[in-house]
C-alpha cells in the first residue's frame, strides 16, 4: 500500500478479515482519498473504484514524501548533542 501511495497510484484495498492493521490502513487510504476500502470484491465494488480513480489520482498529486529527511536530521542532531556531552544526561535535560 505504501508503495502505491508513493508512486501516486490509486488503490483498491481488500484487507484480510480480522487483521486490524490492514483494515486501519485501508480506512486511512480511503479517508485521505488515495483509494477505496472494500470488504469483498464484486462487479459493483470494482465499478465504484474505477469511477473514483480520477479523484484519487488528483488527491495523490498532493502527496509528498521526503525520504524521512526531517526524522534523520533530528536524530543526527540528538546523537551529536549526546556525543558532545559525553553522556552527561543531566546537562542535556537542562538545556
Amino acid at each position: 500500500m505504501s508503495e502505491a501511495v508513493y508512486l501516486h497510484k490509486p488503490m483498491l484495498s481488500l484487507p484480510v478479515e480480522g487483521q486490524f492493521e490492514q483494515v486501519l490502513n485501508a480506512l486511512y487510504l480511503e479517508k485521505l482519498g488515495y483509494g477505496m476500502y472494500a470488504k469483498a470484491l464484486d462487479g459493483a465494488v470494482l465499478n465504484e473504484f474505477l469511477s473514483r480513480v480520477p479523484r484519487c489520482a488528483e488527491a495523490l498529486e498532493g502527496y509528498r514524501q521526503d525520504g524521512n529527511k526531517r526524522l534523520i536530521a533530528a536524530l543526527d542532531e540528538q546523537l551529536e548533542q549526546a556525543f558532545e556531552r559525553k553522556g552527561n544526561w543531566k546537562e542535556m535535560s537542562q538545556g
